[in-house]
Order: C-alpha cells, then sequence, then structure tokens
C-alpha cells in the first residue's frame, strides 16, 4: 500500500512539472503582449460578464505635474455598448503650456475605440484610437490624421491611467462651462459653437 502511495505521488509530481515546464517553454517563445492574453481574460469575456461602462466609464489622466512635463485627461462616458462620448483635455507642459481640448463620440468595439472627426468636423483631420485595458487607456493618433485642433507639439498619444471608475455625470471644457453628458450628442455639443 505504501509502495502504491508513492508512485501515485511521484507519478502525480511529474504530470505536475511537465505541465509547468510547458508552459514555462510556451512563455519563453511568445512574446509579452501574447502573455498578457494568456494570463487576462479577453475583453470580449470580460464584456459578457461586465457592461461597457464598468469597463471602460471614468476618468483616465497621465502626468501630474505641468512644470516637469505634459499632462492630460480623458473622461469617458459610455452611451451604449456600441459608443461613449470623451472629453479630452491636454497640456504640453512648461515652458510654453500650449493646451488642448477635444470632444466626440468613439465607435466602440471589443477593447478599443476610434475617434474620426471627419465625421463630424470638416476643419479637423483627427482620428485618434482608444485602446482600453482594464485600468489603462492607450490613445494613438493615426497617421496623416493628426490634425485635432490642439496647440504647438501638443499629441493625445499617451498611456493614461483610470483615476476614478465613476461614470462621470459633467465635465467643465476650456472657457469653463460645465457640460451634463446625459442627453448630450456630438451634434448638440458642436451647436454650441454655430452662429446660424
Amino acid at each position: 500500500m505504501k509502495k502504491n502511495l508513492a508512485l501515485l505521488f511521484i507519478l502525480f509530481g511529474s504530470i505536475i512539472i511537465l505541465v509547468g515546464c510547458d508552459n514555462i517553454n510556451y512563455f519563453k517563445n511568445n512574446k509579452a503582449d501574447s502573455i498578457s492574453t494568456q494570463i487576462l481574460p479577453s475583453p470580449k469575456k470580460m464584456a459578457k460578464k461586465k457592461k461597457v461602462s464598468d469597463l471602460i466609464g471614468g476618468t483616465y489622466i497621465f502626468g501630474d505635474n505641468p512644470e516637469v512635463g505634459a499632462v492630460g485627461s480623458v473622461i469617458i462616458y459610455p452611451n451604449s455598448d456600441s459608443t461613449a462620448l470623451f472629453y479630452m483635455e491636454l497640456s504640453r507642459g512648461a515652458p510654453s503650456y500650449n493646451s488642448g481640448e477635444l470632444f466626440g463620440e468613439i465607435q466602440l468595439k471589443d477593447d478599443f475605440g476610434i475617434y474620426d472627426s471627419r465625421k463630424y468636423e470638416p476643419d479637423l483631420d483627427c482620428v485618434l484610437k482608444f485602446i482600453f485595458d482594464l485600468n489603462k487607456l492607450v490613445v494613438i493618433s493615426q497617421n496623416g490624421h493628426e490634425d485635432c485642433g490642439f496647440g504647438n507639439a501638443v499629441v493625445a498619444d499617451h498611456f493614461y491611467y483610470r483615476q476614478n471608475r465613476s461614470i462621470p455625470k459633467y465635465f467643465i471644457d476650456g472657457p469653463g462651462d460645465t457640460i451634463q453628458f446625459k442627453g448630450l450628442t456630438l451634434k448638440k455639443y458642436l451647436k454650441r459653437f454655430s452662429f446660424n
């Protein structure tokens, strides 16, 4: 009996070691970004468990001192499972403190969203990709479509970290107006600036 138990223990231990070694070789042979997809559930699986608002809604920031470098924030307000409104405020930091702000609608698909100003504002040529990953947001400008109306050398391309998960009720724009998200559409927001 003791001999069988010892043999069973050795066999079970060998299986665990072999499986563990196989996983180590898998991780050694695959790139870092594929590791995260093996460790974390896919965004599609996460989306099935949680609402889009839980996954992306809130306030994201980068930088903490405009005296030292660029700072910025993005406020995300989910409209539906396929769209979200955002307000972005950026500053280049010292010494020029050039800045920029942008309000828009993101078309969502899986773990990313696309903002394309050309659909709404003919004066801008700004296409941004928003990549959501748990408590992070990466914003990337599409080459050749970086005219977002920002000040000189102000760019949206940064890693932003979620500061707050609460779904925002409003934002305060550059002129200091408080803009409520509820019932807001891109068309209504842009109408504020038309003089027709």
